[in-house]
């Protein structure tokens, strides 16, 4: 494999900071991380609190009683608002980037093994 095919590490940092957005490192403590949600005000971040309460509260109910209950009953809405928000904490982008990364490894290892042989 030719030399300019090949990632350079200075390339894969520049690509990892444009994907590695997700995770906004903490600013007074610098082992912790924030991962934001978009809502257009408090009282939509007040029903997304109330409808994960309510979803937890469904499950451990089902829990207590030993799943006897038949299945288990979360209102529509709150299972939409969930999933929105679980879409919203999809890390999409630093996925993208890992698929570079296997891909410039699995390159590297063909490049290696013709090398080899």
């Amino acid at each position: 494999m030719e030399e300019e095919e090949r990632m350079t590490l200075d390339e894969l940092l520049k690509s990892g900071r444009q994907h590695f957005t997700k995770l906004k490192r903490d600013e007074h403590n610098g082992k912790m991380f924030t991962a934001e949600i978009q809502v257009f005000g408090y009282a939509e971040l007040l029903y997304l609190i109330s409808d994960l309460i309510k979803a937890v509260k469904a499950v451990w109910e089902m829990e207590e009683d030993g799943c006897n209950r038949g299945p288990m009953v979360i209102p529509k809405a709150d299972v939409s608002t969930i999933l929105e928000l679980a879409l919203q904490l999809f890390p999409f982008h630093e996925a993208e980037f890992l698929d570079e990364i296997n891909d410039e490894i699995k390159k590297r290892i063909m490049s290696e093994d013709e090398d080899g042989q």
